[in-house]
């Protein structure tokens, strides 16, 4: 059901008539609101109303975008540590494909090192709760479109395919930047890597869970430091790894005579009790048996 909070009351007027004075607490006024496009480009500082449908929305932290933008979609990040909104986050109220109206100044973080644009703590003056639905479909990029973008997909759902971390062991540490290559677009390894940022374990479920040996896809948000963009999980199923097969011998060949070849097949990326098939082919003209699959 939709919600609001009340706008706060701000201490703008003093009223005298005679000698008796008395202090008036004028209701904050928003403005008309705007696309989130719109907001961005007034830049920190600007005073806002927009309306979005949520991407993620864990811990303190909501990123949500409307249609607007040159992406086809803008993005903006609500932060609340405590208070109303924060405590929307936590019973689910706000949650995936809310659509949300949010009010409030925009500022950076970090300030100086070029981050991310957010409606942060007490700069939060309104929201309101408008419907439940399904979040917008993730935007499928490359590690070069986001490294060649600027901001124009900060804070905004995209799916990034074929993803291989760089000497992948162990589990996820909070707060640790870790290097992913793109596998798909890999004209040199420099410039086909991002950071992958995985936040503290307020701000993400992915702590503690096994990094993906092998390729895996990314869909998620994106967020911003020093001025590039990371990629910023926060679902434990923003991470999918790739089902891959490792063979043993690829392939063999005789000219003449009989004989039997045997190939070892190794299934990555998988779970106990999950299926995999193998299938043995021929090449056309060949005289040779595929044999049996075990």
């Amino acid at each position: 059901m939709p919600t609001a909070t009340t706008p706060p009351a701000r201490l703008l007027e003093l009223a005298c008539t005679g000698v008796l004075c008395a202090l008036l607490l004028v209701p904050f006024a928003h403005g008309q609101t705007i696309t989130i496009d719109e907001a961005r480009n007034q830049g920190v500082g600007a005073d806002v109303t927009v309306e979005g449908t949520v991407t993620r929305a864990f811990g303190d932290f909501v990123r949500f975008q409307d249609g607007s933008g040159p992406t086809g979609a803008s993005g903006l990040v609500v932060r609340q540590t405590s208070g109303d909104f924060h405590d929307a986050v936590q019973d689910g109220t706000i949650t995936q494909g809310t659509k949300l109206q949010a009010s409030g100044t925009l500022s950076q973080f970090p300030e100086s090192r070029g981050g991310i644009l957010q409606i942060n703590e007490g700069d939060l003056d309104d929201y309101t709760v408008k419907d439940q639905g399904d979040p917008p479909a993730p935007q499928d990029v490359t590690l070069a479109d986001l490294r060649t973008s600027d901001r124009d997909y900060e804070s905004e759902l995209v799916r990034v395919t074929s993803l291989d971390f760089l000497n992948p062991q162990g589990t996820f540490g909070a707060d640790v930047s870790y290097p992913v290559l793109d596998t798909a677009d890999a004209s040199t390894l420099a410039g086909s890597t991002l950071t992958f940022r995985v936040q503290d374990s307020g701000e993400t479920q992915i702590v503690g869970e096994s990094i993906p040996v092998g390729s895996f896809d990314y869909t998620g948000v994106v967020g911003r430091f020093n001025s590039q963009a990371q990629l910023i999980p926060v679902q434990s199923s923003d991470v999918q790894p790739v089902r891959s097969f490792g063979v043993g011998r690829p392939f063999a060949q005789a000219e003449e005579g009989s004989g039997t070849v045997e190939v070892d097949v190794k299934a990555f990326a998988t779970e106990s009790g999950d299926d995999v098939s193998v299938t043995a082919t021929v090449g056309t003209g060949s005289t040779a048996d595929a044999g049996d699959v075990g």
